[in-house]
């Protein structure tokens, strides 16, 4: 590894880190954990009172642990640069970047590009930005359609989706600690890192789900206004896609 590209993937790294920090952090505090509902309620109070908990209780965990692989990937970085090619190749778990070079630095352009996004909601919404679905307890009552909102209708979650899945095909792509430590040959660090992935992607696919009550719920409320922001903005996610 040149210490160009070593400079490159180690500003990158951090970039991603402080947006990945702020991102799962509740601009207006955590949302309100109530007890678990019935188990006759509806499908959609099942979920959001899960993802609340998700928030409340293991995002702060994730953080952390988040904050402790950087810290090891940034050192992992930079002992490649001071260690011999020789001792790297002999090594157990050797680093296998020649054919996915520029794969680690996509997945982190990816997912800095979903945190700025993200935190362009967070400008643009400003006390109205929740974690929370129920939109009609919004204290405000004008839609927001410009910004990141004039693109597509739910922003947000485009950006936590790209956010996390960067992160993910970069921390899970060839040459990374998580990879070249020996991790995932460890019964615990293999369940750590699946609960990391199963956990990201069932939060991006609930997400997903909210998109059509989040709709249904700006429509109750803006009414004419919201109709016609949704003729203009078709898309919900990806602008032309979905």
């Amino acid at each position: 590894m040149t210490t160009l590209f070593a400079i490159v993937k180690i500003t990158l790294i951090i970039f991603s880190a402080i947006l990945f920090d702020r991102c799962y952090v509740p601009p207006i505090g955590n949302p309100e954990i109530s007890l678990p509902p019935p188990l006759k309620s509806s499908f959609f109070v099942k979920r959001e009172w899960f993802l609340n908990c998700i928030v409340v209780y293991y995002f702060p965990v994730q953080r952390m642990a988040y904050l402790a692989i950087t810290l090891y990937e940034l050192k992992f970085i930079i002992t490649q640069l001071h260690t011999s090619p020789d001792l790297l190749s002999n090594s157990t778990h050797t680093i296998s970047t020649s054919l996915y070079p520029w794969l680690p630095l996509i997945g982190l352009i990816i997912a800095i590009a979903g945190g700025l996004i993200r935190l362009s909601c967070y400008r643009a919404l400003g006390k109205d930005f929740s974690f929370n679905v129920l939109v009609t307890e919004s204290p405000s009552d004008k839609l927001v359609t410009s910004g990141p909102y004039s693109l597509i209708r739910h922003p947000s979650y485009t950006g936590i989706i790209a956010l996390s899945a960067g992160l993910i095909m970069y921390f899970l792509s060839p040459g990374s600690w998580i990879r070249e430590s020996g991790l995932l040959d460890h019964p615990l660090g293999r369940t750590v890192i699946y609960v990391w992935v199963v956990v990201v992607n069932y939060v991006n696919v609930m997400l997903i789900m909210r998109t059509p009550e989040e709709d249904r719920q700006l429509q109750r409320k803006f009414g004419e206004e919201w109709e016609e922001w949704e003729m203009n903005v078709r898309s919900k996610l990806v602008p032309g896609v979905y």
